[in-house]
């Protein structure tokens, strides 16, 4: 199975005609056999056209491609509705972009406008799926105390009915040393009261996407989900042995060059930033954010990756999903393509390894990713060539 995902919004999406996005998009789908495209959210209208005209042509189904608890253009993330921290202040969304701010999934206002929304976009008329982007909380790799979520009243109540007191937990992540929490966001064999605030968090996005996915599929519609990579799933609240059973298929961003949010590289690079400033803190007293040029800062979070990830991370991380998933899944595995200069600049060898990598496992399909915009044709060219 391939998907590709196309146009997400953004500021370059006023620049591009429909006869733009209609050549590029025929133009992939002359190179590849693809099964799904996966349209952005809030597109202008004859965008949205033009892509479900070649897509029909085509027999090419096409998903909506739709942020579940962030901001998505016209569904809005109030402050009141945002994820809190440990010291339930709102945790601010990358940039302050609306599209990366997240609202809790325990919060009925909240859950139910998010909902709302979903349906309202779901339009069978339109669409064959959805693919369910951002069902997840914020990603605490920046400071697993400081923007670790939720703890607002309802997760507390939602807490209190699973016989979870979250004041323990606050109580623990106040008091815990950084490295056995920097062990425990890896190892998730280990039984602490942080552990258990995350298998809550895992239970929390596990009962939103379920109520998604029923309001969905009763609309006629497929469901395709987006998740981190294994290694990541957990510490933003996703269950790899829970959520497939909820989707036809699913996606693996398993991104192992890309800088940005998401990607292995920038993750697991904030998570050793983090320990490093916080060791550097509880030694000298003294707290100062770790300082260094862009360039700089991306090589350094590379070479925490590799250290942390190993060098066949592509491999091991499709393998942990195998095995963390029902043996039925059907698992996508996300690869970035795109060319985006300082986040993601990839050479044929690196595309080709991956490839191989892939093939060589016996994947069930591979998740182009994350916008046919900026994938440069010659890049499908490759998958063909190697994936057949």
């Amino acid at each position: 199975m391939i998907t590709l995902q196309y146009l997400e919004p953004g500021p370059q999406i006023a620049e591009i005609t429909p006869r733009m996005a209609g050549d590029k998009l025929r133009a992939a789908l002359d190179i590849l056999p693809v099964d799904a495209v996966l349209l952005g959210w809030d597109l202008p209208a004859p965008l949205v056209e033009v892509c479900r005209k070649e897509t029909a042509r085509r027999g090419v189904k096409l998903y909506r491609w739709q942020p579940l608890l962030a901001g998505d253009g016209t569904f809005h993330p109030r402050r009141v509705w945002q994820t809190r921290n440990l010291e339930g202040e709102p945790i601010p969304g990358l940039d302050a972009r609306p599209e990366f701010t997240f609202v809790c999934p325990n919060h009925p206002e909240a859950r139910a406008a998010a909902l709302s929304r979903l349906e309202s976009v779901a339009d069978p008329a339109v669409y064959d799926g959805v693919f369910f982007d951002r069902m997840r909380f914020p990603s605490p790799t920046t400071s697993l105390t400081g923007a670790l979520g939720c703890f607002c009243p309802h997760c507390v109540d939602a807490a209190a009915e699973e016989g979870l007191d979250l004041e323990t937990v606050r109580a623990y992540l106040r008091k815990t040393a950084v490295l056995p929490l920097f062990r425990a966001a890896l190892e998730p064999d280990r039984i602490t009261p942080f552990t258990r605030f995350l298998d809550f968090r895992q239970r929390s996005i596990t009962r939103f996407v379920a109520e998604a996915s029923r309001r969905v599929r009763a609309l006629g519609l497929e469901v395709g989900l987006d998740v981190f990579s294994p290694l990541l799933t957990r510490l933003v609240g996703q269950d790899l042995g829970a959520l497939p059973l909820l989707a036809d298929w699913t996606k693996l961003m398993i991104y192992v060059h890309a800088f940005g949010p998401a990607a292995l590289p920038y993750e697991l690079g904030q998570l050793a930033f983090w320990l490093f400033s916080e060791v550097e803190f509880q030694r000298t007293g003294v707290r100062k954010p770790v300082e260094m040029p862009e360039d700089a800062a991306r090589e350094a979070a590379r070479k925490m990756f590799a250290l942390l990830a190993g060098p066949e991370s592509l491999q091991a991380e499709y393998l942990n999903a195998r095995q963390m998933s029902p043996h039925d899944a059907v698992l996508l595995a996300g690869l970035e393509m795109v060319e985006i200069p300082a986040v993601c600049e990839l050479t044929p060898d690196e595309i080709v390894h991956d490839l191989n990598v892939l093939r060589a496992l016996g994947a069930d399909g591979l998740a182009i990713s994350w916008d046919l915009w900026h994938i440069p044709l010659e890049r499908l060219e490759l998958v063909r060539e190697i994936l057949g």
